[in-house]
């Protein structure tokens, strides 16, 4: 039951990225999206994603802190 659960997020993991990447190269080829242009979005996406992942790991952190003074 478990590895059927995990293969169905899987595929779902893929076919969310390959629509993604269909969608991106639609706006390229369709809007005449520059290249440069979907880079830079993607890098910016990318520093964000870091920047929230970090905020995550830090209130965790403080949590802990927090709870473990007790």
């Amino acid at each position: 039951m478990i590895f059927g659960r995990i293969k169905k997020q899987q595929s779902a993991l893929a076919v969310s990225l390959l629509g993604s990447l269909a969608f991106i190269g639609l706006a390229i080829w369709g809007w005449n999206l520059p290249i440069e242009t979907a880079l830079n979005f993607v890098l910016i996406s990318a520093i964000l994603m870091m920047l929230v992942m970090m905020a995550a790991f830090v209130t965790a952190w403080l949590m802990s802190k927090f709870r473990n003074r007790r």
